[in-house]
């Protein structure tokens, strides 16, 4: 199976095509992939201001804050991925560039996607409801 990763940043969108093999890796793996793929994207040359948006260093990460699919649903970061799509369709996945510190501990302000797929508790003690809307566009 192969996806149609679209990835946003920003206002700017790339596309790349993932192999995923059988369909059973989950949508935390395969974004973590597609912010991979951007991160290690190099330019062919000098950057110029017409040039796609690409990883700001050779040695850039970017998390993956959420993650769409073509009928607006938000898979689970855990769910297998041929159980909500199949080969040739799109997924979109929003990269943050900064992790915006809000709350008063200091701490980042996580979306609701990026909660349940880096925070290690159990994710069933998680209270999605009370977790702060996501506020990186």
């Amino acid at each position: 199976m192969k996806v149609k990763a679209i990835i946003k940043v920003n206002d700017n969108e790339i596309e790349y095509e993932i192999p995923c093999g059988f369909g059973d890796k989950t949508f935390k793996w395969l974004a973590m992939v597609a912010s991979q793929r951007f991160s290690l994207s190099s330019p062919n040359g000098a950057i110029r201001s017409r040039d796609d948006i690409r990883g700001v260093t050779d040695r850039s990460q970017h998390l993956p804050s959420d993650i769409y699919l073509e009928n607006g649903d938000m898979p689970h970061p855990s769910c297998l991925l041929s159980d909500f799509i199949k080969d040739g369709d799109k997924v979109f996945i929003h990269l943050s560039l900064t992790q915006p510190i809000v709350s008063t501990s200091g701490t980042p302000n996580k979306s609701k996607w990026e909660t349940l797929a880096f925070t290690t508790r159990d994710n069933n003690s998680i209270d999605i409801d009370n977790i702060a809307e996501d506020n990186i566009d």
